[in-house]
């Protein structure tokens, strides 16, 4: 179950678009809400950078992606060795009480949307970063602005 879990919240951290405030999270009952809080309230921004991290190395494990994304040897590891505490940690210590009720009703989905919210809030912080930011408006220049702005007509 909780490698289930550990590919779920990675999946939901990188995939599921938002914002880093909760309104528009459609949480599947109230445990998994309660987790999301006690999980976004418990983590820092080095605790999120380790989650973002994670994700950027499993996503550059995919064949598809080693021709644009280079790992280092043993970063694939580390990340996983950080993850893997930062996870326990968030399940054990700090959102022990939150999580029960998900780890022992089986509730995937629950879990995906607590970590799904994590991951939202990380993405944020990350894209706000001047550098990737203007890294992820570089393909503007490739596009036809003006054969986009006929569409808006």
């Amino acid at each position: 179950m909780i490698r289930k879990m550990m590919l779920a919240l990675g999946a939901a951290a990188l995939l599921v678009p938002g914002t880093a405030g909760a309104q528009g999270v459609a949480f599947p009952n109230d445990a998994s809400k309660a987790l999301s809080e006690c999980v976004v309230l418990s983590t820092t921004g080095r605790d999120r950078l380790v989650l973002i991290r994670w994700v950027a190395v499993s996503i550059g494990s995919a064949n598809s992606m080693q021709d644009a994304i280079t790992i280092k040897p043993g970063a694939k590891e580390e990340a996983d060795r950080k993850m893997g505490a930062l996870f326990t940690r968030l399940f054990t210590v700090d959102c022990r009480k939150e999580a029960a009720p998900l780890l022992k009703g089986n509730d995937n989905a629950g879990v995906e949307a607590a970590f799904g919210q994590l991951g939202r809030i990380a993405m944020n912080e990350l894209i706000g970063d001047p550098q990737v930011e203007e890294s992820l408006t570089g393909f503007v220049q490739y596009a036809d602005l003006e054969a986009v702005a006929e569409v808006a007509k």
